[in-house]
């Protein structure tokens, strides 16, 4: 029931109008009208990747985009009835250490096929670790490659957490030349040297470095890039 002459008009305005006028004759603002949207959108966004997937050996958990339909892929395993390529399993410019899960998706192209892109899920135990750091043996191996359009250092970067805060991780970002598994209109399967891009993910936590990694073609980078800090936030190790 309208008791005041300031609200007799609040039924004729849109919905998001009138909430933003109800909380500015509250005293709310729009502050904290902002603060509330930007929270039920960041909620939506992480309603969007599977609960907690414990990877094997290791006390650590990953949530990935549903968009990822089929179980991990493994090497030598059927998929359509025949074994998977290791091309498809693991990136060919990179070891990545302590791998050990291969998630695929696909996206129509303008062409009526499907590009693939892949995200690797690993870790290991570095806390007795007397040799080459991890990380310098990622980025060493990348840099002896004969040919690559770029290659970062490795920097600082968050993942985005559900609760709104963040958590630390080391990024380093290649684009080269890679092979794809690229599928035709008609389904037929081969694999293609196209311009891709890997962003390789690294956080240290409990004597453990987790490793997650995103390789795509670049045409498809801005579809697949904005998995990458919910996925890094949504990381848990167990002490």
């Amino acid at each position: 029931m309208i008791i005041c002459n300031p609200l007799s008009r609040i039924h004729r305005l849109p919905s998001a109008a009138s909430c933003l006028l109800l909380l500015l004759l509250c005293g709310c603002g729009t502050g904290e009208y902002e603060r509330r949207l930007e929270k039920r959108s960041t909620t939506s966004k992480f309603d969007e990747l599977y609960g907690p997937q414990e990877l094997p050996g290791v006390p650590v958990s990953v949530r990935v985009p549903k968009l990822f339909k089929a179980p991990p892929l493994v090497e030598g395993a059927l998929a359509d009835g025949k074994p998977v390529d290791p091309r498809r399993v693991k990136p060919s410019l990179v070891a990545l250490p302590g791998l050990k899960l291969t998630y695929e998706a696909f996206i129509d192209d303008s062409d009526g096929g499907k590009l693939p892109y892949y995200c690797y899920v690993g870790a290991l135990d570095i806390s007795n670790n007397r040799g080459q750091k991890p990380e310098d043996s990622i980025r060493n191996e990348l840099a002896a490659k004969p040919a690559y359009e770029s290659l970062s250092e490795w920097t600082g970067y968050q993942g985005e957490t559900p609760e709104g805060r963040g958590n630390e991780w080391r990024k380093l970002r290649c684009a080269s030349d890679q092979e794809f598994m690229y599928t035709d209109k008609n389904g037929k399967q081969d694999f293609r040297q196209m311009p891709g891009v890997l962003d390789i993910f690294l956080h240290e936590e409990a004597g453990l470095l987790v490793v997650i990694t995103w390789r795509m073609p670049k045409s498809i980078e801005p579809h697949v890039a904005k998995w990458e800090p919910l996925v890094a936030g949504c990381v848990g190790v167990k002490h």
